[in-house]
């Protein structure tokens, strides 16, 4: 996955980060790169994803 164009703003303590996307065609959406997630059935692990169209749908 190419990160030109995302801004990493927040890290949790492991592997996990968020993007701020800045491309002109997909500004603002923020995604998400996870590294695992130890739940049977969800996500998995390296997980590369879109979290919401904007900061405020996410929040």
């Amino acid at each position: 996955m190419p990160l030109a164009g995302l801004l990493p703003i927040a890290r949790n303590g492991g592997s996990d980060i968020f993007f701020l996307d800045l491309n002109p065609a997909t500004h603002g959406q923020l995604h998400a790169f996870v590294h695992d997630i130890a739940w049977p059935g969800y996500l998995g692990s390296h997980v590369f994803t879109k979290v919401a169209d904007n900061f405020d749908a996410y929040l």
